[in-house]
């Protein structure tokens, strides 16, 4: 399969399963084989291999990154499931907009292939996922 359609095809699944509430992902979870842990694996994979090709001084930190939101995810969801989550359990509308105008920058870059683009925009998604880790770090911190 080309890396062009490989790239469109994950970029579709990114935006079609983005931000979703815990609830609905411990639901996916139960109910069907495509869910937030196959995503997940896909997506870590795919900037990892983004990373080494344009901007391989970010693969060690995207690495990084998805190994602490992995562990992070974990705790939020037996946080959850104990009900010991406080102010519910979805992330804040700021960091969702940001979010999206990321994606929206990242697939115009694969759709045009733009290699300057998709080396820009690269370190700030990875900085974007560090900023929901700390969030998730507060979450945590706030539980009961």
């Amino acid at each position: 399969m080309k890396i062009n359609t490989l790239m469109s095809c994950f970029v579709m699944c990114l935006l079609l399963f983005t931000t979703p509430s815990y609830e609905a992902i411990a639901a996916e979870k139960e109910n069907s084989h495509f869910n937030e842990e196959v995503i997940d694996i896909h997506v870590t994979m795919y900037y990892h291999l983004l990373a080494q090709k344009f901007s391989p001084y970010q693969v060690k930190v995207w690495d990084e990154i998805k190994q602490e939101q992995n562990i992070l995810k974990k705790k939020i969801e037996e946080l959850h499931k104990a009900g010991a989550l406080l102010h519910g359990d979805k992330v804040e509308h700021t960091w969702i907009e940001r979010h999206q105008q990321l994606q929206r920058a990242l697939t115009k870059a694969v759709k045009e292939y733009d290699e300057e683009a998709l080396k820009e925009i690269l370190p700030k998604i990875f900085e974007h996922q560090r900023e929901l880790n700390e969030k998730m770090k507060e979450k945590i911190k706030m539980a009961k």
